[in-house]
């Protein structure tokens, strides 16, 4: 079964190793030694949320579970007329 939590502040390592995920591909083809590349994770993730934060100051930040195991997440956030 698919429900989602709100994000709080325990949640930020999970949420950096599931970016960490999406990239993994992409660090492995540039063949940067382990250092390198958790630095560079690790500042992009970094610029990510802020960038999000600062655009979308209002946006709710959930994590998707599936059988109790967090699998994901997602921004919402409402447009201002």
């Amino acid at each position: 079964m698919l429900h989602t939590i709100q994000v709080t502040s325990n949640d930020e390592s999970f949420l950096y190793q599931l970016y960490v995920s999406t990239r993994h591909a992409e660090i492995l083809a540039w063949g940067w030694d382990a250092a390198s590349a958790k630095a560079f994770l690790q500042m992009q993730w970094t610029a990510q949320k802020r960038s999000y934060e600062a655009q979308y100051p209002d946006a709710s930040h959930y994590i998707i579970l599936y059988n109790d195991l967090m699998c994901g997440s997602y921004h919402v956030s409402q447009e201002k007329k």
